[in-house]
């Protein structure tokens, strides 16, 4: 036997020899997987140089003249009070072209005051046979982007049905001088979130 076959052959070369390869499968295999599990997906994670994150606006408490966080309908602004009377007469009555001037555009989408007043169907639920008369007022939010309040409307006569929670939403349209609260939501106050109406609050 010569001396490379003695050396190669000996019990402690042979050791090396099986720990040099079991080190070289393993890294091997890991190598493997780390390909594998990478996947072929090659979207970077990492945000773009020119990423900006933004923080939602902050929710502002609608205040009263005197300073006052707004917490009871009684304290809504005049302007705010006049809009839910003012679009009611739609709901209720069918006069809708009264109505019109205060409702949002995601309600009337855009339609002229004698298109509200005159078309065969409107995206609104009407609430014909109830009343203003013993309906009443409670407010769920006032903030300076939203008023949300739940009129428990009464029907004129018994064989109407019963009284109904309805909860209505206002939303400020225009700037400055120009600003005007106008109803943009109108359904059943059957939960205790408002969803989304139609195309979204809108406006300025």
């Amino acid at each position: 036997m010569n001396t490379f076959q003695s050396t190669i052959s000996s019990p402690r070369n042979q050791r090396i020899a099986f720990w040099v390869g079991l080190v070289v499968l393993v890294a091997g295999i890991v190598l493997l997987v780390v390909k594998l599990a990478g996947g072929s997906d090659k979207t970077q994670v990492a945000p773009s140089p020119g990423f900006k994150p933004t923080i939602a606006a902050k929710t502002i408490d609608l205040k009263t003249a005197s300073g006052a966080k707004v917490t009871s309908y009684q304290q809504l602004p005049a302007e705010v009070k006049q809009a839910i009377l003012g679009f009611l007469p739609g709901v209720l009555n069918g006069d809708y072209g009264a109505s019109w001037k205060y409702t949002a555009p995601n309600i009337t989408h855009g339609a002229s005051q004698h298109t509200w007043a005159t078309v065969d169907a409107r995206s609104v639920i009407p609430l014909p046979g109830y009343t203003l008369k013993g309906a009443t007022y409670r407010l769920e939010e006032a903030t300076t982007k939203e008023v949300l309040v739940v009129l428990r409307m009464q029907p004129s006569k018994p064989s109407v049905g019963r009284p109904t929670p309805m909860r209505i939403g206002l939303h400020p349209y225009g700037k400055d001088a120009q600003k005007r609260w106008l109803v943009n939501y109108w359904m059943p106050a059957t939960s205790n979130v408002a969803l989304p109406y139609g195309g979204g609050s809108g406006g300025g």
